[in-house]
């Protein structure tokens, strides 16, 4: 999915989500970091080229959850925006609460995106897609 009109129908669902969404993990995973499905024994495995696509205990390993693990949408924006810097701001007192997020390419010329979501991890996840899409939009290379 590295299409503009895939990339925006991705970040019109991320952009509704109040939540996790594993539904929004599947396409992120699948449509931008490079994950597959591949069935071994009859069961579906997800594999991503850097990783082992079994876990150790023989279960079938698991793609990223992008929209409710902090961790997971920093490591993903790493891996499609490398050499982006990310800032976080919470937006009030309770945890989780609404987000703002600033990404910051390393550019001559940087490119500076700002998205707000429910949580933390929507709002790494939608700044990044909104830098994919422009991206796209300016050169092609998303």
């Amino acid at each position: 999915m590295t299409n503009l009109t895939a990339l925006q129908s991705l970040r019109d669902r991320v952009a509704k989500a109040t939540g996790p969404d594993r539904h929004a993990d599947t396409l992120i995973a699948h449509g931008t970091d490079g994950w597959t499905i591949k069935k071994i024994g009859g069961k579906p495995h997800f594999s991503h080229p850097e990783e082992v696509p079994v876990a150790r205990d023989g279960r079938p390993s698991n793609y990223p959850s992008y929209t409710s693990s902090i961790d997971a949408a920093l490591a993903w924006v790493e891996r499609v925006l490398p050499g982006w810097r990310v800032d976080c701001k919470r937006l009030s007192a309770g945890w989780p609460g609404p987000s703002a997020v600033n990404l910051i390419s390393d550019d001559d010329e940087p490119m500076y995106i700002t998205a707000h979501a429910p949580t933390s991890a929507l709002a790494i996840i939608l700044a990044g897609l909104d830098a994919l899409i422009e991206k796209e939009k300016s050169d092609g290379t998303a």
